[in-house]
């Protein structure tokens, strides 16, 4: 259709609102950000902690596959409450973040 997805039109609403992606790559080499954004990790929520370490490690939150390991199978619990973590600690993230001074 020539419309832009969800996920591009909320990345450019993110990108106006100066909001910081925590997990760019770019920003992640700055080690007073790595500093903050590891002390901003160890405050969450331990349920909500390990999501974001497994994501960060590459494993999945749910899969069709059942032989692949997902972060709902490690932990127990339903897909969608594991997006509901994830979205809890990111927004966490992003509140620590913009408000913690270098």
């Amino acid at each position: 259709t020539g419309e832009p997805t969800a996920e591009v039109e909320e990345a450019a609403l993110e990108q106006a609102s100066g909001s910081v992606d925590p997990f760019d790559a770019a920003t992640l080499d700055a080690e007073v950000f790595r500093s903050r954004f590891d002390a901003a990790i160890d405050a969450l929520h331990p349920d909500h902690r390990t999501v974001v370490l497994m994501i960060h490690q590459g494993i999945p939150i749910d899969s069709q596959d059942p032989t692949v390991p997902t972060i709902a199978k490690a932990l127990g619990r339903s897909e969608k409450t594991i997006r509901n973590y994830r979205d809890k600690a990111y927004a966490a993230l992003r509140t620590a973040l913009a408000t913690d001074t270098p």
